[in-house]
């Protein structure tokens, strides 16, 4: 069965009794670390360890694999097995499970603002994160800003970004010459071909310096 992680797989099998007795017939299965294996009775909701087959008779079985939502995708071998009075039976099951493509990007201390002026732009940490389940390639910082304003990130570019690997990325935000002291909101994108996410950034643009220094010289020339 194929699917992604996070979900319930159910497989339907037969067991056969092949002698004239009626036997109790033990399940066990194999799987990877965290999953999750339980066996019913076909029809039946309450799952069992142990189940009666009689005489020269076939049992249907639902074998139920659940998986973990942080497993990487990947095929998996599920090896259930059914013994009884020293007979026992394999069978091998295969689950292929699909990458989900999920982008997360925040900053680390969890701020989303910052301050700057035309002479002294903001700095922004962010980190960009692939939370999904199959690794991303070649992510790109975009922003939507202001007219005027110019927003650099370093690195420009993500190539390739693993499982559950983050990656940090200087911002620096300049606004325009023209811009008033006030707040202001910048919009920025990590997108690659699979997925991507934004996050909005309050910039206050403060007074820059120097003209704090033309209006002080003015008020000495008055």
């Amino acid at each position: 069965l194929r699917g992604q992680a996070g979900s319930s797989f159910s497989f339907k099998v037969d067991l056969s009794n092949d002698i004239d007795q009626d036997r109790s017939i033990n399940f066990s299965a194999t799987a990877p670390e965290g999953w999750e294996v339980t066996f019913k009775p076909a029809y039946e909701s309450k799952q069992v360890s142990t189940v009666r087959v009689k005489g020269n008779n076939t049992q249907g079985m639902d074998v139920d694999v659940s998986v973990p939502q942080k497993t990487e995708a990947g095929d998996y071998s599920i090896i259930i097995q059914a013994s009884a009075e020293g007979d026992r039976a394999e069978l091998p099951l295969r689950v292929t499970i699909v990458g989900s493509s999920k982008l997360s990007l925040s900053t680390p201390s969890g701020q989303v603002s910052t301050r700057a002026s035309v002479d002294s732009p903001g700095k922004l940490t962010l980190s960009v994160k692939n939370s999904g389940t199959a690794p991303l390639k070649n992510i790109a910082l975009s922003a939507s800003r202001p007219e005027g304003w110019d927003v650099t990130f370093n690195p420009e570019k993500i190539e390739q970004l693993a499982v559950d690997q983050t990656v940090q990325v200087n911002a620096t935000i300049k606004p325009s010459n023209k811009a008033l002291a006030g707040d202001y909101m910048v919009t920025i994108t990590a997108s690659g071909l699979q997925a991507s996410d934004s996050k909005d950034i309050r910039v206050t643009v403060e007074t820059p310096t120097t003209w704090g220094w033309v209006a002080e010289l003015q008020d000495r020339k008055s």
